[in-house]
């Protein structure tokens, strides 16, 4: 995977930070070999190597001291455009998924590993390059996409894993979002 030609900066965790929350053997991996970028589209960015407030790679409840210690089982990776945040739930197989901090940290699926996050993430790159490539460089600015090319960026995110594209999943959210859009903006 060649983060750095989609991505640029990329964020690698060191042994040390990774090693103390239990991930499975492949997130860990992925954390500390692959990484993360500094940010991605939709309106992603994620977390320092470090222990910074806020900003840092850490449990949710050193983010928000106020919450329960079942909240210790989220490891956030990074947030959302509207503030949400990226976490890898370490109780249920390292998946990925959104709390809405907004509706008491509820969760909202992601994908089934860090992996297929991170292939999401270079797929909705490249739905965004195609975009730019055959309608023009302000096409998405202009919601100028066709119904073809979101289809396209739908079943690409379903061969990933089928998973994140149910009904209320992060990804199919994010095509739900894109049609809206186009269709408002008509």
């Amino acid at each position: 995977m060649k983060w750095n030609d989609n991505f640029g900066d990329i964020t690698t965790y060191s042994s040390q930070r990774v090693d103390k929350y239990g991930f499975n053997q492949s997130t860990a991996i992925f954390l500390k070999t692959i990484g993360l970028p500094i940010d991605a589209a939709p309106f992603l960015s994620f977390s320092k190597d470090s222990d910074e407030s806020y900003k840092g790679f850490l449990k949710l409840t050193d983010f928000y001291d106020f919450l329960e210690k079942d909240f210790d089982k989220y490891i956030v990776i990074g947030s959302t455009g509207n503030g949400d945040e990226i976490v890898i739930d370490t109780i249920d197989n390292c998946k990925i998924k959104i709390l809405d901090h907004e509706d008491n940290f509820s969760e909202i699926f992601a994908n089934n590993s860090i992996d297929k996050f991170a292939k999401g993430l270079i797929i909705y790159h490249d739905f965004i390059e195609t975009v730019i490539q055959e309608n023009g460089d302000s096409s998405l600015l202009d919601f100028n996409y066709s119904y073809n090319q979101i289809e396209d960026l739908r079943q690409n995110l379903i061969n990933n894993d089928k998973d994140s594209m149910v009904s209320g999943c992060f990804w199919s959210q994010e095509i739900e979002i894109l049609i809206a859009n186009k269709q408002y903006n008509k």
